[in-house]
């Protein structure tokens, strides 16, 4: 990506649209890379948001970052590390897999804040609530249920174009409030992930 550090110093600085443009530029590579590790769509998913979140959060970080594309694949090894090594505490295989592991992970500075974190998830589920109910219920649906489109029409009784009517429209107004505000980098990230599939 050319102008990459001009890039990170105005995201270090709250610029919402560079960040966009990053997440759209590397969120596809990441998710193909995760899903190679854990072979789960919906926890390459969840992991994917994770990260990219955490990197909002922590933006100011990202103005002394020398490559991005290292420093997002270190950060996104450790949370698989971690997230392996949960897993397969109980089981015999932990000294193995640890051992592996380590020798693809270097240790990551990347700390996220919970509270930041929640504040952002707030501001979003605020502004779906004031959607109309048919327009809420169907966001919900997709993005929390993570329902496809045939499902949601299957449980709510519409059509498939009725739901992707509503899901648009919800899209679209959520993506007006939030315009400028912390809360539309999380509406981002979920907006792409969540359809993609890795």
């Amino acid at each position: 990506m050319q102008d990459e550090r001009e890039l990170l110093k105005a995201i270090s600085k709250g610029n919402h649209d560079g960040f966009e443009r990053l997440f759209l530029h590397y969120y596809r590579a990441l998710g193909n890379y995760i899903y190679r590790l854990l072979e789960d769509q919906d926890s390459t998913a969840d992991l994917v948001q994770e990260v990219f979140l955490g990197l909002w959060v922590e933006r100011e970080r990202l103005a002394d970052v020398e490559s991005f594309k290292d420093y997002l694949f270190i950060i996104t090894r450790n949370r698989i590390y971690n997230q392996l090594k949960l897993k397969a505490k109980d089981s015999l295989m932990f000294e193995s897999l640890e051992m592996h592991l380590t020798q693809l992970t270097e240790r990551s500075e990347q700390s996220d804040d919970p509270k930041e974190r929640e504040r952002y998830f707030k501001l979003l589920e605020e502004e779906i609530e004031k959607l109309p109910l048919q327009q809420q219920r169907v966001f919900k649906l997709a993005k929390m249920k993570k329902m496809k489109y045939e499902q949601i029409a299957q449980f709510l009784d519409l059509s498939v174009e009725t739901v992707r009517k509503h899901m648009y429209l919800a899209q679209r107004t959520l993506r007006n409030q939030l315009k400028g505000k912390e809360g539309g980098i999380l509406l981002l990230i979920l907006s792409s992930i969540y359809f993609t599939k890795f």
